[in-house]
């Protein structure tokens, strides 16, 4: 799939929980990982043709996972993801929120135990993409982080 997928006339890619959930975990992110980095001769030369949207909701990629999609995000035209319920914690969150490339739409975040401790990364992400909408639902975050968010970002946090 990695091999064929920056080739390929395919948008959106789901392996998310409502089909049923795919344990892909941390080595299956890693393998499609490499599908992301569009740096093929074909993919620059089809832009209108690149992956576009990945929903990974409960595939449990983890903090290694999600190190792994950083690592290639800033060089795919992936503007929404989906990453809920993925076991990501804090330092998984932190590295997703760091790698998004301008433009990027939307991430979903909900369900992977994130604390107030990455709420300077969220609000920085969100200040250098205005178009950007987030979910942090069913996170460990504080009511007072969570009415501060809300304040600054309204309807693009959910």
């Amino acid at each position: 799939l990695a091999k064929r997928l920056p080739r390929s006339n395919i948008r959106e890619l789901v392996f998310g929980s409502h089909l049923g959930g795919n344990p892909l975990g941390a080595f299956g992110a890693e393998a499609l990982a490499s599908a992301f980095a569009d740096e093929l001769e074909r993919a620059a030369a089809d832009r209108a043709n690149r992956l576009e949207a990945v929903n990974l909701e409960g595939c449990g990629i983890g903090e290694r996972g999600a190190k792994a999609l950083a690592a290639t995000l800033p060089r795919s035209a992936v503007s929404v993801l989906s990453l809920a319920a993925d076991c990501l914690g804090d330092a998984g969150a932190i590295v997703v929120l760091e790698a998004l490339p301008l433009g990027f739409l939307s991430l979903d975040l909900a369900g992977n135990g994130i604390s107030d401790a990455v709420a300077s990364v969220i609000g920085s992400t969100m200040q250098r993409m205005p178009s950007m909408s987030v979910s942090l639902a069913q996170n460990e975050l504080s009511m007072g982080l969570k009415a501060m968010l809300r304040e600054d970002f309204g309807q693009r946090l959910r």
